[in-house]
């Protein structure tokens, strides 16, 4: 008995900082996140801070932080933001560090008044950020002024289709893209 309450305050102490779960297939395309957020940002850490629950001091509520620009890839944000983390299962799946460059999906969230990603998303460290870099750049390239944004789901069970053929009939012609 005596081992295995040492090994329950051994788990615990080794425990580290939670990190969300998805619960949808991931990673999440990039260009539908691109296109669904308000700004898309490669940014600093510049400083964390909790909040705390006040009958819990121990208890950590969320997590704001303070990023600086360092690039504005779509959209308008000021040149030092902030995004609101609940610390719940919506959470980044990666570790925020201070000094450290991300590239960043953002949307505004109304009841935090604060900029927040989507956990499961393509926000991340920007040194693991090349595929959806380069991505991006060739939604930028290509874009002549059109968008098409969705997701084509199986009904059962009620899951993304990949390997979908997507036809674009326009002006500059037909373009295909299999997703």
């Amino acid at each position: 008995m005596k081992q295995l309450v040492l090994l329950g305050i051994a788990t615990l102490l080794l425990a580290g900082q939670a990190l969300g779960l998805c619960n949808v297939p991931s990673p999440r395309l990039v260009c539908a996140e691109y296109f669904a957020s308000k700004v898309v940002v490669e940014a600093t850490l510049v400083k964390v801070r909790s909040v705390r629950v006040k009958e819990d001091p121990e208890g950590v509520l969320a997590h704001v932080y303070t990023l600086k620009v360092n690039r504005l890839i779509r959209g308008h944000v000021a040149e030092v933001f902030q995004i609101y983390e609940g610390n719940d299962s919506g959470r980044a799946t990666f570790d925020w560090i201070a000094e450290r460059k991300y590239l960043l999906f953002l949307f505004y969230s109304v009841a935090e008044r604060s900029w927040a990603i989507d956990g499961c998303g393509n926000s991340g460290p920007f040194n693991r950020a090349k595929s959806a870099l380069e991505q991006i750049e060739e939604i930028q390239t290509h874009n002549d002024g059109g968008v098409i944004h969705g997701v084509v789901i199986d009904q059962t069970p009620a899951a993304p289709v990949l390997g979908v053929r997507v036809e674009a009939r326009g002006a500059n012609g037909l373009r295909l893209i299999r997703i």
